[in-house]
């Protein structure tokens, strides 16, 4: 995973690049009245998705390797 930062080079847009539909209509669903905690939410969830995304993904792919057959195997015989 990419991580980035200030000190590593990057710039967050100036608050005249933002879209400011996006922004309110992101405001009005964290609750949030200024553009610093509507951003910092907005990322926080973009975050936690991820991490829900890559677990999936990882569960996912031990259903695919069987890893759990032993246990369908037997609750299907209870």
């Amino acid at each position: 995973m990419t991580t980035l930062s200030h000190r590593e080079g990057f710039m967050p847009e100036s608050p005249e690049d933002l879209d400011e539909e996006a922004l309110a209509l992101a405001a009005r669903r964290y609750g949030t009245t200024n553009t610093h905690d509507t951003l910092n939410a907005a990322l926080r969830e973009a975050a936690e998705q991820q991490t829900r995304h890559e677990g999936m993904e990882s569960l996912a792919e031990r259903v695919k390797s069987g890893q759990f057959d032993e246990l369908l195997a037997i609750r299907k015989y209870r």
